[in-house]
């Protein structure tokens, strides 16, 4: 917003440059605030009811009381990969967990998860990598985009060649600004969130168990896509490299790998020992 107030200032002087500046912080906050109602909107978010899950409301209320911020209010959504992720703003947060991490987790290694990311509250980077996330994640969109106009102008069905070669050439456009976008403004903590969620829980095996179980099975068994532009929110980075057209999502892995985090509990447990 800086350099358009800038600009405001060399071209139209005083008033252009006042008028620039009254604009550029009703867009600033407008996306501030609208950002995760957006983002919860996209993955088609819904309240979690605290009846049906009074222990992850109760772990949420002790882990805020613990760090010092704000009640996030908890969301399931649909995918098939176990992932959970924070958005908000600095007086009010999300938590959305996949409705496969609500399945395959048990309740002890759920909470581990909830555990890392009110981590992430604490670290007061929610708010940039949500709007991040907004911005990078509309970019992105855009060669998902070109594979459903493939589609629907006769170019095959989803798994054919034509189609997904012209959403590579499409994602091959878009990789650079938006992979950019990510690695200069979003904020990776997750080692300083790891560090502080481990100094918390009593069993950091726990963590570095959840981790290699959910790691695991993206590996092995997801097969969604997922939106480059938002993976920085992620627990873990989902994305795969296993074919020519995977080659873009190398661009987006600026997370520590799980093997790298699981080295990090385990040496935490060894040290403790």
């Amino acid at each position: 917003m800086v350099p358009i107030v800038l600009v405001g200032f060399y071209l139209g002087g005083l008033i252009v440059g006042v008028l620039s500046a009254v604009i550029s912080f009703i867009l600033a906050w407008s996306i501030y605030r609208l950002s995760p109602i957006i983002l919860l909107r996209w993955y088609d978010a819904r309240s979690m009811s605290r009846e049906t899950h009074s222990f992850v409301y109760s772990h949420l209320s002790e882990l805020s009381s613990h760090f010092d911020v704000p009640l996030p209010q908890p969301n399931v959504f649909d995918s098939e990969a176990p992932i959970t992720f924070i958005i908000g703003t600095n007086k009010k947060c999300y938590l959305l967990i996949s409705t496969s991490s609500m399945d395959m987790l048990d309740e002890d290694e759920l909470k581990s998860i909830l555990t890392l990311e009110v981590a992430k509250i604490s670290m007061g980077t929610v708010p940039v990598n949500t709007a991040v996330a907004l911005f990078a994640g509309a970019i992105a969109a855009f060669s998902t985009i070109t594979l459903w106009i493939a589609m629907f102008t006769g170019f095959g069905q989803k798994d054919d060649p034509a189609p997904r070669f012209i959403s590579f050439l499409a994602m091959g456009v878009i990789s650079l600004p938006c992979a950019l976008l990510v690695h200069i403004f979003a904020v990776d903590s997750t080692m300083e969130v790891d560090r502080m969620a481990a100094g918390m829980m009593a069993d950091t095996h726990l963590l570095s168990k959840t981790l290699n179980k959910t790691g695991t099975y993206i590996k092995l068994h997801v097969t969604d896509s997922f939106n480059p532009g938002h993976t920085h929110l992620f627990s873990m980075n989902p994305l795969k490299t296993n074919t020519i057209f995977d080659v873009y999502s190398s661009m987006f892995l600026t997370k520590p790998t799980v093997e790298q985090r699981i080295s990090y509990f385990e040496n935490i447990k060894d040290i403790s020992q």
